[in-house]
């Protein structure tokens, strides 16, 4: 069976920037194990199947990391649905339904000011977790309790995955960050993810809102040029602990410039009398497509 192939940088201002993902497109997926060796083959931080038709107007989609398959991210999200809007017969649709392992996520594509075409993920329903104190986490981080901003918590929130939202006071305190796998042990076994998304409010533009970092646990520690899920999770975060943004925020997140691979992420959302709205949002560059030869 043939498989299209595709690369693709998401949350990118240029080429070559954000956030890079493979997709690969199939009539039906290919073994878990065969799904599983490609994702390590590509060795991004992700790599999306997907199948192909639409079944109930959605593509089921999953999801690898080079090590194990994981429910729920997003950058993955948005750029697989960009290539099926793109290059997939897709072009009259303005929402792509993306099928997932919590259920479907829905991506749609607008026109910013300037012109560009935001791609929009719908954020999942997000549950906010347990409370550390901030002692806890410092040494591994590599900070002490004074780099931590003091007004906001250090809290776990999930939606299928999950991660740790660590607030720092300066971009100094967040570039010597680090996780240290052996320290953080102790938490594991407590059940707080190897999942870290630290964030503080000094960005290198002043037009943008937040710059942050993510931390994940693939055979050792990787760092993340762009994460959508995090952005996912930060939203929900500050729904919860920032009443000055309840009514509505629409923020720009900086991220990867450390890793040479500067990202701008868009984040908005409020709260509404049920829940919570948010979404991710962020362009798409393509970079190359092909076939996968034995897939």
């Amino acid at each position: 069976m043939t498989y299209r192939a595709f690369i693709v940088d998401v949350f990118a201002s240029e080429a070559l920037a954000g956030n890079p993902l493979a997709v690969i497109c199939g009539d039906e997926f290919p073994v878990r194990q065969r799904m599983q060796g490609i994702a390590a083959e590509m060795n991004f931080s992700e790599t999306t199947f997907v199948r192909l038709p639409a079944r109930d107007g959605k593509y089921a989609v999953r999801i690898f990391t080079p090590v194990r398959e994981i429910e729920f991210t997003g950058h993955p999200l948005i750029g697989t649905a960009y290539v099926i809007r793109r290059f997939l017969g897709a072009r009259d649709r303005d929402e792509i339904d993306l099928e997932t392992a919590i259920g479907s996520i829905r991506v749609g594509f607008e026109r910013d000011a300037d012109g560009a075409e935001i791609a929009w993920m719908q954020g999942p329903a997000m549950q906010l977790g347990k409370v550390l104190p901030h002692d806890l986490v410092c040494e591994s981080l590599g900070l002490t309790v004074d780099d931590l901003d003091s007004d906001l918590p250090v809290q776990v929130v999930s939606a299928g995955t999950a991660a740790l939202m660590v607030p720092l006071e300066s971009a100094d305190a967040l570039f010597r960050a680090r996780l240290d796998l052996a320290q953080h042990a102790a938490l594991a076994d407590q059940g707080i993810p190897k999942l870290v998304y630290l964030f503080c409010r000094e960005t290198r533009q002043a037009a943008h809102d937040f710059q942050v970092r993510f931390f994940f646990e693939a055979d050792g520690v990787r760092e993340d040029p762009a994460t959508g899920n995090g952005a996912a999770f930060f939203g929900a975060y500050l729904l919860e602990h920032r009443p000055d943004v309840a009514a509505g925020f629409d923020f720009s997140i900086e991220q990867g410039h450390g890793l040479r691979r500067p990202s701008l992420i868009r984040l908005r959302g409020k709260r509404l009398a049920d829940g919570i709205d948010v979404q991710v949002g962020g362009s798409v560059y393509e970079v190359l497509q092909g076939e996968m030869l034995d897939a």
